[in-house]
């Protein structure tokens, strides 16, 4: 299977407060990342961690987390601004 022509890459991180949430959180953001990918050509890769998992990965100032500070953008943040 060939690698889909891609011309832009993002990842998206998201985090529940109770792990139990995290397999119906998982499928619907993995959906709607698939879709996205298959319709714009773009590539988005999930992480889904729970926030014992993301505290962990801050306590040991991990990679991932690392990136996420340095170029993360909070879509929840985003949301909740007023339309301008």
């Amino acid at each position: 299977m060939q690698k889909p022509n891609v011309d832009y890459e993002m990842e998206m991180l998201s985090y529940e407060t109770a792990s139990e949430n995290l397999d119906h959180a998982e499928r619907f953001v993995r959906r709607i990342a698939a879709r996205i990918s298959l319709n714009f050509d773009t590539l988005i890769n999930t992480h889904l961690v729970d926030k014992a998992r993301w505290e962990h990965l801050e306590h040991h100032q991990d990679t991932l987390w690392r990136e996420v500070q340095q170029d993360g953008i909070s879509l929840y943040d985003l949301a909740t601004q007023p339309a301008t």
